[in-house]
């Protein structure tokens, strides 16, 4: 509700901290004034903002109340999604996809160890077969339930993947799974069942040529096509690039060193932490009364409200796409978060700088946002491994762009990046740790409470699935801790943007055309 201008004071927290030479007012003082004060092992020079009020204002719960209903639709909506798509037993075409992209990439890795010279490919990967083969029979299990997706003529359909697999597993094609290809519109796929029937001819070279789409299934039939007519295919049968491989086997080498260098990271932090050093410097913005945790709430749910709001009127006319409208969006998100952390609503001003946006000590919060992205990994992995334990029956978590990511193009790549890497890490941080984090600190009774609910609710509001929500919330509890490590937001804008980018490179190569 509206407050009076004696009530309102004179602060001004629209920039960065600056330290105030004029003492602190006593308690006492009924002038109204925002106060700078410190607390804990801050520095005298270092202020920390406080939004309290003296005297105490009435609370106001709309904030509070946008925030709850609007997560709650969000987090319907997002497992409305969720659950629609097909459980672990059906076929899934990005999942299938993935394991082939796999199962080549090791068997490229495998003969680029082995002699050099070497002519024959190298052995499938036993540890797959049995993955395959389950793969094989979920497709034609889900194809014999819905004939017509069987004949999907876009990457193929599942018995397009039952056949390549099949072959693959040096098992016969049957029949049932050479009659919908046949039958297909699509020519590649008809010259696929001529192929696996043994009624291909002409020059296996150009039929290779015509096999080859690009995707991990059309180098597959490539290969196919060239060994049945006893053409030497190499022993990385053309299945993966030579850029591909060399990518994967960097990634590979510093993923070994990443996960060598999170545990020195831990112990050298839990070291030091015991010796007295690298304390804690408190949030960059606590909410000391009911009021400025209403009025925190109140920014939180505004940003809730333009996020919907602009989500529905770019799907809308983008039609789901992504394409240079993307960049648009990306931009008014991070305008919209902005706008909600600095002008005056119901007559108080904010600020970045006071919920640890700035530049001040730049250097040294990028290294610790760098350091907590590095040292966060095998907390992810236990995270992803728990909550895949406790929901075996529910589907398979994935972000809905993976399905834009298969899509491939240096156009979604961009679109993509732009809005993971670098929109989604700074709105969010300033959502989720800027303003709703202390407001939640101070409305669950404690610190434990705030990062709890805070965490949680950042994971349930991501359509990635259910058994990602404990790993999702991993990230947004390091975030949390993170600013009050460090008193500022900085950090953990740079752990989510590596986190992000990390995840979105690794997607492209799985699934990317």
């Amino acid at each position: 509700m509206p407050t009076s201008p004696k009530a309102l004071g004179t602060g001004n927290f629209a920039g960065s901290p600056r330290p105030d030479p004029a003492p602190l007012p006593r308690p006492s003082d009924r002038s109204g004034t925002l106060h700078s004060v410190t607390a804990g092992p801050t520095p005298p020079d270092e202020p920390r903002f406080d939004l309290s009020l003296d005297p105490p204002q009435p609370r106001n719960r709309l904030g509070w109340y946008l925030v709850i209903a609007i997560s709650a639709f969000m987090v319907a909506v997002q497992l409305g999604t969720y659950l629609q798509r097909p459980a672990k037993e059906q076929f899934r075409r990005t999942e299938a996809e993935m394991v082939l992209r796999m199962a080549a990439v090791q068997q490229a890795l495998l003969a680029s160890a082995g002699p050099q010279g070497k002519a024959s490919p190298a052995p499938l990967p036993p540890a797959l077969r049995p993955e395959l083969e389950n793969l094989r029979d979920r497709a034609l299990r889900f194809a014999e339930k819905d004939p017509e997706a069987a004949i999907v003529t876009e990457s193929g359909g599942m018995t397009c993947h039952a056949a390549i697999v099949s072959r693959e597993l040096g098992r016969p094609v049957s029949p049932r799974m050479l009659r919908p290809l046949a039958e297909s519109k699509d020519e590649r796929m008809r010259l696929l069942a001529a192929l696996y029937a043994g009624e291909a001819g002409g020059n296996p070279e150009e039929l290779a040529r015509r096999l080859d789409d690009g995707t991990i299934l059309g180098r597959y039939a490539a290969a196919h096509a060239r060994e049945s007519a006893g053409k030497a295919t190499g022993a990385d049968r053309g299945l993966v690039p030579p850029s591909q491989l060399a990518a994967w086997i960097a990634i590979a080498l510093v993923a070994a060193g990443v996960l060598m260098l999170s545990v020195a990271l831990w112990i050298g932090y839990l070291v030091a932490r015991s010796r007295g050093a690298l304390r804690p410097l408190g949030p960059p913005l606590r909410a000391e009364n009911a009021a400025v945790s209403d009025h925190l709430a109140l920014r939180a749910g505004l940003l809730f409200v333009a996020f919907l709001v602009l989500d529905a009127l770019f799907s809308l006319s983008e039609n789901g796409g992504l394409g240079i409208a993307s960049y648009l969006r990306g931009l008014l998100l991070i305008g919209a978060a902005v706008a909600v952390a600095s002008v005056p609503i119901q007559g108080r001003r904010l600020g970045l700088g006071a919920i640890g946006v700035g530049w001040r000590g730049l250097g040294r919060n990028v290294l610790w946002g760098l350091a907590a992205a590095v040292a966060n990994v095998p907390v992810l992995i236990v995270a992803m491994i728990f909550g895949l334990a406790l929901f075996p029956n529910l589907p398979t978590p994935e972000h809905p762009i993976t399905e834009e990511i298969a899509k491939g193009g240096w156009a979604v790549a961009g679109a993509v990046l732009f809005l993971g890497a670098v929109v989604a890490p700074i709105v969010e941080e300033i959502w989720f740790r800027g303003l709703l984090l202390p407001a939640m600190v101070r409305s669950m009774g404690g610190v434990f409470g705030g990062v709890f609910f805070s965490s949680l609710l950042f994971a349930m509001v991501h359509p990635t699935g259910v058994p990602a929500w404990p790993a999702l919330a991993a990230i947004g509890a390091m975030a949390a801790l993170l600013t009050f490590q460090t008193r500022s937001l900085v950090p953990s804008i740079v752990m989510h943007a590596v986190h992000n980018g990390t995840l979105l490179v690794l997607n492209f190569l799985l699934f990317g055309s």
